[in-house]
């Protein structure tokens, strides 16, 4: 639920306010050990300053595609430029730590570490964008002040998305780390993604159609967009539909492997994943 507040002509503010929680038993689906049930708030202003569109607060940053990036920061972000959009960021990573960067079971950090980004955003056509982002964490703290033995962890986002018809779309994206625990996990991912159609959630009856192959390793990214990405290679297939104005149908089912399993350390556990969800725009 987003609730948005206009401040004066230049600035808003905005909250969100997320809850998960099974039918069968009202309990949390995230819930922490005390069964409570887990939240996820946003709460920001945003607005002009200097010449920049600047965000104060706890955000969203989502950086290029989001395959490295995709969720809760505290702190703030500037904005530069129309063809050649510049973006930084700089705060503390408000995110769960422990489920990007500690794959091997058992370890945890108990404070979030300091976060900040750079990413470059150039279109160049009408129908082609090309983006480059680098995210950095560090300052760690909690039952070990590294990151797997590392001091700090800097992760990098080359993508680009275009128009191959009035009807078609293709996207891809590569990102790397530097992270090099443990020994059997891979830092490097991709993800590639064909789209015929465009779901409009103004237009009912609107719906498109999309088929992607990735390679994810949890080394790769911090919390990606992308569901059920962590560790997992392999295609997807879904679709979005309007049937009727502001309600959009979602459903894909998601085929692939294992890269690492982080219980057995093992690798090629069929990875079957299938999803429908209906969100409601207001």
């Amino acid at each position: 639920m987003w609730a948005t507040a206009q401040i004066n002509p230049d600035w808003v503010g905005k909250v969100e306010y997320e809850s998960s929680k099974k039918l069968t038993n009202g309990v949390g689906v995230n819930a922490g050990d005390d069964g409570a049930e887990k939240n996820t708030t946003r709460i920001y202003v945003e607005g002009t300053l200097f010449g920049a569109k600047a965000t104060f607060g706890k955000f969203d940053p989502f950086a290029a595609y989001g395959f490295v990036m995709d969720d809760s920061m505290t702190g703030a972000q500037f904005q530069f430029g129309n063809v050649l959009k510049a973006r930084v960021g700089y705060g503390k990573y408000a995110g769960t730590i422990n489920a990007s960067l500690a794959p091997n079971p058992g370890y945890t950090f108990a404070a979030a570490p300091t976060y900040s980004f750079g990413e470059l955003d150039y279109s160049t056509s009408k129908v082609t964008n090309v983006k480059a982002v680098y995210h950095n964490l560090s300052n760690f703290s909690g039952t070990d002040t590294t990151a797997l033995g590392q001091s700090s962890v800097h992760y990098t986002e080359l993508g680009f998305d275009t128009k191959l018809a009035d009807d078609w779309g293709i996207m891809a994206t590569y990102a790397k780390s530097n992270l090099t625990a443990p020994v059997n996990n891979d830092n490097k991912g991709y993800l590639a993604q064909l789209t015929y159609k465009t779901a409009d959630v103004k237009k009912e009856g609107s719906f498109d159609i999309y088929t992607n192959y990735r390679k994810a390793p949890v080394a790769s990214q911090i919390d990606s967009t992308w569901d059920y990405n962590k560790g997992v290679k392999g295609w997807t297939i879904g679709f979005d539909y309007v049937p009727a104005t502001n309600i959009k149908v979602n459903a894909f089912y998601l085929a692939g492997k294992n890269i690492l399993d982080t219980a057995t350390t093992t690798t090629n556990v069929d990875a079957k994943i299938y999803r429908a969800q209906v969100e409601f725009f207001f």
